[in-house]
């Protein structure tokens, strides 16, 4: 199994299986934090594919501390789940690739530095991923 993220400005599922996302590849964003998404894309076999899969989400500061700042203080942290549908012409080198879009909400009050998103299936660290990126002053030229 694999797994990679991005962070993009938006992203939304669509029909097919498919993700569109608007925005995507940035590592920088300025103060007050808008809204934007992680997207991901999890490649496992078909066999993987059919099973359902937990799929956890943490933002880190530089240091790799988890965030506490959401409404109430507590972790920033998505769960979600991941299942591919059966598809019975594969062939056995064929992987099936997993998408998926999570909106972050504005207004998370971060201070400028450097956080990364970690995520994790099934709490497998083999095939986590992290996305780094800075968050700027309101006022900094980009």
């Amino acid at each position: 199994m694999k797994l990679n993220l991005i962070l993009a400005d938006a992203a939304q599922e669509a029909p097919g299986g498919k993700l569109s996302a608007l925005g995507i590849g940035w590592t920088r964003i300025k103060q007050p934090v808008p809204q934007f998404a992680v997207v991901g894309f999890a490649e496992m076999d078909p066999i993987e594919a059919e099973q359902p899969h937990s799929l956890v989400v943490v933002l880190c500061d530089s240091d790799g501390n988890p965030i506490m700042g959401g409404p109430d203080h507590e972790l920033l942290r998505i769960d979600a789940h991941l299942q591919g549908q059966l598809v019975n012409d594969l062939e056995k080198y064929e992987v099936v690739r997993l998408q998926f879009g999570i909106p972050v909400p504005p207004g998370i009050p971060l201070e400028p530095g450097g956080y990364e998103f970690r995520a994790t299936i099934d709490g497998d660290l083999d095939s986590a991923a992290a996305c780094r990126f800075r968050v700027l002053p309101a006022d900094a030229t980009t």
